[in-house]
């Protein structure tokens, strides 16, 4: 196997869930320093976790409400986490605004 093959290998499911997405960065040896020091596990880690949560959050919002938190995109019209979408027409855009109101009231951080 490649190194490129063994890089990608944690990319062939995509991540649909909030769970997905925090089992995602789980177990993955980054190189992540907080206040000088290595952190051996930024998912377990106090004051990195309320970051990855948020994110976490705009993944379960596009369960719970996908007319807010998903699109469908121009390119192969597929469904897409609408925090991921990149906005292309003017009511995108308001709808990204409205949707990253929601996570940021559910969860306290801005986005």
């Amino acid at each position: 196997m490649s190194d490129v093959d063994a890089l990608w290998k944690d990319f062939s499911k995509p991540i649909v869930t909030a769970e997905d997405y925090i089992a995602s960065l789980r177990g993955r040896n980054l190189n992540v320093f907080f206040m000088g020091e290595r952190v051996p596990e930024p998912v377990d880690n106090l004051v990195i976790k309320p970051s990855i949560n948020a994110m976490a959050e705009t993944f379960r919002l596009a369960s719970e409400r996908p007319e807010l938190g998903g699109v469908k995109t121009e390119v192969g019209g597929r469904p897409v986490n609408r925090f991921l979408h990149v906005p292309t027409k003017a009511d995108d855009l308001v709808s990204k605004h409205e949707m990253q109101r929601e996570p940021g009231r559910r969860t306290g951080t801005c986005f």
